[in-house]
């Protein structure tokens, strides 16, 4: 808990952004990582150091990518705050970022328990579903 707490007050200093939004995040990013760590030891004697290193890059780049939807959130709320149009709290392209993320990195979690047979069947049917609708859209 106290990486957590270390990484969250590093990141809040940083950006200025921390909620519990961002708590959930960044344990989905720790589980996701264990995971995909886990799967790589069962498939593999010895783990590439470099697959390793694009697993941790790839938690960094969520997390950047996250700072980037909360700043674009706080342009957006200042532009509008210009033009005199106050909307309370501007932290909506953030907010469905997060959701966004946290249901990729769940499905993510979940194929990776199913690896050691570990399933959960109503969360993984709707993380299946939402990721079919997701890949419809993109074709």
């Amino acid at each position: 808990m106290l990486g957590v707490a270390g990484v969250g007050s590093i990141f809040s200093h940083l950006t200025g952004i921390f909620t519990p939004l961002f708590i959930l995040l960044i344990c989905f990013c720790i589980v996701d990582f264990i995971t995909d760590l886990m799967v790589l030891l069962k498939n593999s004697e010895k783990p590439d150091k470099n697959a390793l290193f694009i697993m941790f890059i790839r938690k960094v780049c969520v997390l950047l990518m996250i700072s980037l939807a909360f700043g674009f959130d706080i342009l957006v709320h200042l532009a509008l705050l210009v033009l005199g149009i106050n909307l309370g709290w501007g932290a909506y392209f953030g907010i469905l970022s997060v959701f966004y993320l946290v249901t990729l990195l769940g499905l993510d979690i979940m194929e990776n328990l199913e690896e050691f047979d570990v399933k959960v069947p109503f969360l993984s049917a709707a993380l299946k579903t939402f990721k079919e609708k997701i890949q419809g859209s993109k074709n």
